[in-house]
């Protein structure tokens, strides 16, 4: 009797935490865009636009990895003078850098609250919020994503979405 309790208890214990577990989705936004093109114009165009920030950002942030290498240079040599000009340099393109990025999110923030490209969105985030709880997903990334390398096919949830998105701008 006492085995069968512990059986169970751990059984339960097993189940429970086969509940929690996290599942993972990933969609292709911009694949998204491109069945819609006269609707998400605005989406496509915002896309494009944070990609070219994004790389106006990161060329400046090399530049600073290239400064910040220097200065480490004539801290080596013992160059003070240039060390503290360096110094100045880079303090410089680091403000720099911190206002560019405030603009270019000031900016992605306020096209994305334009009427076109805001209706969209909102379509498309309820078309994967419910294709994404219809499947059982708890976490859905986009393919874009920073650091995802690979995933199975029967994560990628593009073609349910777009489907979903169909039904609701239809309505």
């Amino acid at each position: 009797m006492r085995i069968t309790i512990i059986a169970l208890v751990l059984s339960m214990g097993m189940y429970i935490g086969a509940q929690q577990l996290t599942t993972v989705a990933v969609v292709d936004i911009r694949a998204v865009s491109a069945a819609f093109p006269i609707q998400s114009t605005g989406v496509l165009n915002l896309e494009a636009l944070k990609s070219q920030y994004e790389n106006q950002i990161n060329e400046q942030v090399n530049r600073l990895e290239v400064l910040e290498r220097e200065k480490a240079v004539k801290e080596a040599e013992e160059e003070y003078d240039s060390v503290i000009a360096l110094e100045r340099r880079i303090q410089s393109l680091k403000n720099y850098i911190d206002s560019l990025s405030k603009n270019f999110q000031d900016e992605l923030n306020r096209r994305s609250q334009e009427p076109r490209s805001r209706e969209f969105l909102i379509a498309l985030q309820q078309s994967i919020e419910f294709t994404a709880l219809d499947k059982g997903y708890s976490v859905v990334f986009q393919s874009t994503t920073p650091g995802l390398q690979w995933w199975a096919d029967i994560v990628d949830i593009t073609e349910e979405v777009i489907e979903k998105l169909r039904s609701i701008l239809a309505q």
